[in-house]
């Protein structure tokens, strides 16, 4: 059974319009009041403004209506509260909720019978027309069958009409044949081409999937190509050797390269594409894998291809020029993509300095983070490329005498991956002594403190609210500290400062002179960002004793993991100040400090305050409830670290110490 059935239908009629489709989306975004007449019964609410109660009221009846479904639906995963909570709060999302009739002004959650989900998007055709999409439609079952969800649709429908909305839009679960049956016969919807059921089947799902990372899978395409040609050379020689030897030929002369190509027949183009060739299967496979699973994350993480492409053909051609140049006497050309592979690392580690990755090999399961995978790589370079250097000007060796490793190419690669990447990304670049020490510092870095916290995430992701260390609190500081040397990171990990970051922020987008108020946040899921955010404006509030928020508050979050920053900080504010950000975003200051430099961190002790805070976090009914519903996960790893009586305890005080024991146990 297939994931859904995306279903569309153009308005009825529409307004006269000659705004382009960006900004009919971003007009009505800003929206706080909808162009229709909603009736008595009917009102309009954002997503990030609805309260608590009214919250859960929409995903238990959510949750009634359609868990069953989401559970039996091919694709979609089991159903998680968390999951649809972040959904229903996402800043886009909009919501018509129809009241009980005859309920008051004083309505209460219980009064919610129905409700429509839907936010304004861009469609994912070529046309990019302007969407209302859908999310959800909900009836409480014993109101069903009563025309509400038709009324609900048809002030969708009337709204899109009104604004100049291209199509209407939802998706429909086929496990859900009475729903199908609505939406096509009552409603008159028809299936979007976007929808799983037109699509043409493999080739229509494999350009789809190329087309997410055209450049990085053309790469993996062409190795894989010349490879195949390889391999073909050796079959042709086998039933017409005349062939066969054309084909060789035509690869050598274009996907090699040596001294004499480049310097003597002046063949530059082959200092490229060498490194798209491999001969041996284990060369090819090797060096493919590193391209792909190194360069999609740097793919993600750079603005654009021709900065991904840049850093990855600049290590090739400088690995070219100086393999040759110092080996021009090497008995066999130069093939392999792994000067660009080389870079690629290189300038991952500057940009994802703390990115973690599982070994395979040598040591199975063992844990390196960018920074130490490239500062190993390059020790190893720095000793073997020198050693190479020498046998081959050495008089103690024949003259012929090289490497099958291009080592002094390899460790030109990995300089060009930097220089690259220095020159597109200045900011979040080091320094080259400082990016070449990177051991020292990733050792600094993934210290017990950092240790407690990856393990608190990884076992326990949903005890975020138990896990801060440190609240964001004014007046808990006895120094200050001058940003005038600050080095902070103000672009979004695409290499564009984010809309969020803009609207916090300001347009200046520059770094606050004067003073800051520190404060720690540790290493935490975007998800619950939102969620912690409230939990930091209520403990912000009680710990100060404030009646409200401050007007132009200053707080600087702490990040381990760089790049999320960006995608955390806009959410968390959404929680914490959520006044501030519906109605002046740039009264919010928000620092992001340098990963360079470690935030000093308040002490209870300094700041009692602070405890206080601590304490209403760890008496919380959810950090409770979460203690005991994770008992058997922790009495599980208590039986496997043989430490059960630290790891069986459902004090919430205790939870820190708890991941210090499950890390002694793992580590040491």
């Amino acid at each position: 059974m297939g994931r859904g059935k995306k279903g569309s239908k153009a308005p009825t009629s529409r307004n006269a319009v000659t705004l382009s489709t960006g900004d009919i989306l971003n007009a009505a975004r800003e929206l706080k009041e909808l162009p229709v007449s909603l009736g008595p019964t009917v009102t309009f609410h954002r997503g990030t403004k609805l309260p608590k109660g009214l919250l859960d009221r929409i995903i238990d009846i959510t949750r009634d209506n359609m868990k069953t479904s989401y559970d039996a639906a091919l694709g979609w995963g089991n159903w998680d509260d968390h999951i649809k909570r972040d959904e229903i709060s996402h800043k886009h999302s909009r919501f018509l909720l129809r009241w009980r009739e005859g309920a008051t002004d004083s309505r209460t959650a219980e009064d919610l019978v129905a409700f429509v989900h839907f936010r304004f998007e861009r469609a994912d055709d070529d046309d990019q027309q302007s969407v209302l999409y859908v999310y959800e439609i909900q009836v409480v079952s014993s109101y069903q069958r009563r025309g509400i969800g038709r009324e609900l649709m048809e002030l969708v429908e009337e709204v899109a009409t009104q604004l100049g909305i291209d199509l209407v839009m939802l998706t429909c679960l086929k496990n859900r044949p009475e729903g199908l049956a609505f939406y096509k016969t009552k409603l008159g919807y028809t299936l979007h081409p976007s929808s799983p059921e037109t699509v043409k089947g493999f080739f229509s799902w494999a350009h789809d999937k190329f087309m997410e990372r055209p450049v990085l899978n053309g790469m993996v395409l062409l190795n894989c190509v010349v490879y195949g040609a390889w391999r073909c050379t050796a079959l042709s020689f086998r039933v017409t050797p005349r062939e066969g030897e054309r084909l060789r030929r035509f690869l050598m002369n274009n996907f090699t390269c040596s001294w004499d190509d480049i310097m003597t027949k002046g063949r530059w183009h082959q200092s490229i594409l060498y490194g798209f060739s491999h001969i041996t299967f284990p060369h090819f496979i090797f060096n493919t894998w590193l391209l792909y699973f190194i360069g999609r994350p740097l793919y993600d993480r750079l603005a654009n291809e021709k900065e991904f492409g840049t850093v990855y053909f600049s290590g090739l051609f400088a690995g070219a020029v100086a393999e040759t140049l110092a080996c021009r006497n090497r008995a066999t050309p130069l093939v392999g993509a792994s000067s660009g592979v080389m870079a690629l690392l290189a300038s991952l580690s500057v940009l994802e300095p703390n990115r973690w990755w599982y070994m395979l090999f040598p040591i199975p399961g063992a844990t390196l983070s960018s920074m130490q995978l490239a500062d190993i790589n390059l020790a190893v370079h720095l000793v073997a490329a020198p050693a190479v250097l020498y046998r081959q000007f050495s008089r103690r060796f024949p003259p012929r005498y090289g490497s099958n490793v291009a080592y002094v190419g390899h460790l030109a690669g990995i300089f060009a991956g930097y220089a690259a990447t220095k020159m597109f990304s200045a900011e979040d670049a080091d320094d080259l002594g400082e990016w070449m020490s990177c051991w020292y510092r990733a050792r600094q870095a993934h210290n017990s403190s950092e240790r407690r916290e990856e393990a608190a995430a990884a076992f326990v992701p949903q005890l975020t609210t138990i896990q801060l260390t440190t609240l964001t609190i004014y007046q808990c500081f006895p120094y200050k500290c001058s940003t005038r040397a600050f080095q902070g990171f103000i672009h979004s990990p695409s290499g564009r400062r984010s809309p969020g970051f803009t609207r916090i922020r300001g347009k200046r987008g520059v770094l606050a002179g004067g003073s800051c108020v520190l404060g720690q946040l540790v290493h935490s899921g975007v998800q619950m960002h939102v969620a912690n955010g409230e939990q930091l404006g209520a403990a912000y509030k009680a710990a100060l004793g404030l009646g409200e928020i401050p007007s132009e508050p200053e707080v600087m979050f702490r990040s381990t993991d760089v790049p999320r920053v960006y995608q955390s900080a806009e959410a968390l504010a959404m929680g914490m100040f959520p006044k501030i950000m519906d109605v002046d975003p740039s009264n919010l200051t928000i620092i992001i400090p340098d990963r360079q430099s470690d935030p000093m961190t308040p002490s209870t002790t300094v700041c009692p305050r602070l405890k206080n805070a601590l304490n209403e976090f760890h008496d919380a009914p959810g950090a409770k409830r979460r203690a005991k519903q994770t008992s058997a996960e922790r009495a599980a790893l208590g039986r496997i670290t043989g430490r059960p009586e630290e790891l069986n305890t459902n004090d919430t005080r205790d939870m820190l110490n708890i991941y210090d024991s499950l890390f002694v146990s793992l580590y040491y």
